[in-house]
């Protein structure tokens, strides 16, 4: 729970590049992820090369994303799961940004940007579907705890078990 409660944010890396280990770390996280039926609709791909990460940091309008050592692309692909390609791929990133925490990295999700001009920069078929964007590296920055809802502004709890 530790991961959970600390993790913040971050958009500030140090100029170093992320370890073979740690990216394997992370394709293993999103290899274990769970998916509706075990599908799998998605792929992902993994960028350091400084011109394609420039290239998706336009698309997103963040020119910091440029500086993140990292970038894990989601790629879903709707067929394969009509219903759950987008929930499907959200888990794995998500698995994979907690991993990245635990083993020095840090970083953010994109949701911002021009779908079109990722899959361009990236060679991405046009029948798939880029729903996130996790840009990481070893953090340079410690950023400030936030206030988040209370529990009793989240939830509504019907549980009569156990009691």
């Amino acid at each position: 729970m530790e991961i959970i409660r600390s993790r913040r944010s971050v958009r500030k890396w140090k100029n170093q590049p992320v370890e073979k280990k740690q990216i394997e770390s992370l394709m293993e996280a999103i290899q274990k992820a769970p998916s509706a039926v075990n599908w799998q609709p998605y792929r992902f791909i993994f960028v350091d090369d400084s011109e394609k990460r420039k290239l998706v940091s336009q698309a997103a309008g963040q020119p910091n994303v440029t500086k993140a050592p990292l970038l894990v692309v989601g790629v879903a692909n709707p067929k394969r799961a009509p219903r759950w390609y987008l929930v499907d791929t959200v888990i794995a990133l998500t698995q994979a940004l907690l991993v990245a925490y635990d083993i020095g990295l840090a970083g953010v999700i994109i949701g911002a940007f021009d779908e079109n001009k990722v899959k361009a920069a990236l060679d991405i078929p046009e029948d798939q579907v880029v729903p996130l964007i996790l840009a990481l590296g070893v953090p340079d920055e410690k950023p400030r705890p936030i206030v988040r809802k209370s529990m009793e502004e989240l939830f509504r709890l019907m549980i009569t078990a156990n009691q």
